[in-house]
This record gives structure tokens, sequence and C-alpha cells, in this order.
């Protein structure tokens, strides 16, 4: 059914884990990704309306809206940005902390920054540059 809202809702990338002989936390586990904040948000919305009957239902996230986690009594639901998740990633293999970028890339790179703060992360920087529009 999660699956199916994610999908309906244009969520991309979703993958479903059975992860009841891996940890206790959870029996399944869902990860999807949206294309922007909006989206993200959105989707989390759509999924949390369709599991009313989950009356202990956790969400986290779901004001920034780059990465929003919920768990419905053992089935945890991920939805990110991938792009934010990308720079935790980059620090995590590389251990960068400065991730630099076109100015159309201020958004991205905040919400990296921002990831990184709730999975406490060393701090993390971004600096932008002008794009060049002519050569």
């Amino acid at each position: 059914m999660i699956v199916n809202v994610i999908d309906q809702n244009k969520g991309h990338d979703i993958v479903t884990f059975d992860v009841q002989n891996k940890t206790v936390i959870a029996k399944y586990m869902i990860v999807a990704s949206g294309n922007s904040n909006r989206h993200v948000k959105a989707l989390a919305e759509h999924v949390i309306k369709n599991l009313k009957r989950y009356d202990k239902a956790e969400v986290e996230g779901i004001d920034e809206s780059n990465w929003v986690i919920m768990n419905f009594q053992g089935i945890v639901v991920h939805i990110f940005r991938p792009e934010a998740y990308d720079f935790v990633e980059l620090n995590k293999k590389y251990g960068c902390r400065l991730q630099i970028r076109g100015s159309d890339q201020w958004g991205n790179i905040v919400n990296g920054i921002e990831l990184g703060k709730k999975l406490n992360l060393p701090e993390l920087f971004g600096l932008t540059a002008p794009l060049l529009l002519n050569a």
C-alpha cells in the first residue's frame, strides 16, 4: 500500500527491504526519493493520510522536507532528496566537509548541511560561485 501511494504520486527509486532478521526496530523499510522539498513533503503527507489507522505513527523531518522518516509500527519509510544524501555520503566515505557548486545549487547544499546536522555529522560547509553564462 505505501509503495503504491508513493508510486502514484510520482516518487522515484522506490525500494522495499525486509529487515525482520536484521534489526528489532522494524520489519520492513521502504526508501524513496522526491524531486524537491515540496515533492518530498507531499509524498510524506500522502503516505500519512493513507495510513491514518496507525495512531502511533512517528514522523520526523517533515518541516524541512529534505529527508522525512516515518515509522508506522514496524514499517519505516524514508523519503528524501537525493542531492541532500549525496553530501552526506561524500562526508561518510571521504571526509568531505566542504561542497563547492554553482549558485543555482545553493538549495541542494543547504539541504545536505541540514541533513548532516540531523545525523550528527561533523559540521559541513557550502560555498557557491556565480554561474558563468558567457564564455
